[in-house]
């Protein structure tokens, strides 16, 4: 997978830097992406949705500034702006997301079905990132 640049929602980044054992595989994608250089984007307003979420992993702000710092001296977080696209059927939630992967990522790792049940809408309006489950990342790069 050269050149593979991801974008996590926030209950797999949340769930990879809280280390619990029920999203064992989000921590495990987590721990690839970083060993395979693989890049990490973010923005203000996707790190703005993992701080908001960050109480209900029992975390703070802090731990997910700390996580974005060793993400960066690994090499791997790349900033990168969010692509305006029109897609019907998300939350402006989601679309944080959508949009920050229809500019240039490989993946968005999520385990939302809103996204794996509207590929067809994320393709026609020129995204061309796959949607993928944190299982399946992990399953793609242990082959």
């Amino acid at each position: 997978m050269p050149d593979t640049s991801l974008v996590f929602d926030v209950h797999v980044f949340l769930g990879a830097i809280a280390r619990n054992d029920q999203e064992e595989s989000f921590a495990k994608a987590y721990d690839i992406m970083i060993k395979r250089y693989h890049k990490f984007f973010c923005n203000k307003d996707i790190l703005k949705r993992y701080r908001s979420r960050a109480h209900s992993y029992g975390m703070t702000s802090r731990v997910i500034q700390l996580a974005l710092e060793d993400l960066k001296q690994a090499g791997v977080l790349v900033r990168r702006s969010r692509k305006k696209v029109k897609i019907d059927g998300f939350t402006p939630d989601d679309l944080t997301f959508l949009e920050t992967a229809c500019n240039g990522a490989s993946y968005l790792l999520t385990r939302d079905s809103d996204f794996r049940d509207n590929e067809k809408k994320i393709r026609r309006a020129g995204c061309r990132f796959e949607v993928i489950s944190p299982d399946r990342y992990v399953h793609q790069c242990e082959k």
